[in-house]
């Protein structure tokens, strides 16, 4: 790595730093604000707010990447540094080697949250719930979903071969090393071909067809705070359970996809301030690049919802946007760039090798 791109890296790191703490601060403030006339205590309003700060910074970080490339760029305009580098001979392909590295490590750093800090923050401010849910051959409803694992008051509904064939209900269930869950005081009423009755108690009683407890707490939480290794179960466990899978599968796209759009965020900045104007020019140049970014970052929103609706195909929904926004900046950044002008030498000005007496 030359010196050039680690000082670019560190510029566009540090932009992309400064705007989410400036952006994630502002959403903390106004957060407390609004979950305290819920909460009530401001206490409890500031755990809320905090717990939400992960999903919140997933969701923002392609629109950080584009703000936070074009604050560390700007200043570089604005000092001519830019100007330098293409008037020496860097083609903007060459200068966007830096920011493209930075890019790198924001999506790493973008999937580490989304894995392992979104998750467990979304599970601590949900606390515990109920939840229906659709295994292979049955319907479930769990009164409750404690921290620790453990389910409590379980109505299971038999539904093999399309009809109802039993009812069970049981007042708790725990995963056991055998890797299977156990219904504890469980009550079983199975219907028979007769249309007879049998009612049977069982103090233990294995549930056959029971998704794994990191389903479970996928199925728990909305789909953008499930982490990405659960999310590509849960979908697997859905298509296996023949359950339309469209919005997990979507959302499993959109994270894969997102360093992706972070990249063309921040290449997008790049490509816009190389290209060689005036400086007068330049508050001119960032509204453009900056509203042309926001307008595909809603784009990709709007799309990626008609997709979790089923109403576009998952490549269409998910992505479309960042492949085409990547090609369109790299065919930009690989055009020959003009190099700017050399100011003019005043008229009897000595040159270089001229003696000065």
């Amino acid at each position: 790595m030359s010196r050039v791109d680690r000082y670019l890296m560190l510029r566009v790191l540090l932009g992309c730093a400064l705007v989410g703490c400036g952006l994630l601060a502002v959403y903390l403030v106004l957060a407390m604000v609004a979950e305290s006339s819920d909460a009530g205590r401001w206490s409890d309003a500031a755990r809320e707010a905090v717990l939400s700060l992960p999903l919140t910074a997933q969701r923002l970080a392609p629109a950080l990447a584009l703000f936070g490339g074009l604050a560390a760029l700007a200043p570089l305009v604005r000092r001519n540094e830019l100007t330098a580098l293409l008037a020496a001979g860097c083609a903007p392909a060459r200068i966007a080697r830096g920011p493209l590295l930075a890019a790198l490590l924001l999506g790493l750093a973008g999937m580490a949250n989304s894995q392992w800090l979104v998750p467990p923050a979304a599970r601590s401010a949900a606390g515990e719930q109920a939840l229906w849910l659709r295994a292979q051959h049955s319907m479930v409803h769990i009164g409750r979903v404690g921290a620790n694992g453990q389910l409590a008051d379980l109505s299971l509904y038999d539904l093999e071969g399309g009809r109802l064939r039993a009812v069970v209900r049981a007042r708790g269930a725990r995963y056991d090393a055998s890797g299977h869950w156990q219904l504890q005081d469980a009550r079983r009423l199975a219907l028979d071909a007769g249309d007879g009755i049998r009612l049977s108690r069982h103090s233990r009683l294995l549930w056959r067809d029971a998704p794994p407890p990191q389903i479970l707490r996928s199925a728990l939480l909305e789909l953008n705070a499930v982490g990405l290794l659960d999310l590509a179960r849960y979908v697997a466990f859905l298509r296996a359970s023949q359950v339309n899978a469209d919005a997990a599968r979507t959302r499993l796209l959109r994270l894969l996809m997102q360093p992706l759009l972070i990249a063309a965020m921040i290449l997008l900045g790049v490509a816009g301030l190389c290209a060689p104007r005036p400086r007068a020019d330049q508050a001119r140049r960032l509204a453009l690049i900056g509203s042309f970014g926001i307008g595909a970052l809603l784009v990709d929103e709007t799309l990626a919802a008609l997709g979790q609706l089923g109403l576009l195909g998952t490549f269409t929904a998910t992505m479309l946007l960042p492949l085409t926004l990547l090609l369109l900046v790299a065919l930009r950044l690989a055009m020959p760039t003009r190099r700017p002008p050399s100011p003019a030498r005043p008229a009897g000005a000595p040159t270089r090798h001229a003696a000065v007496t």
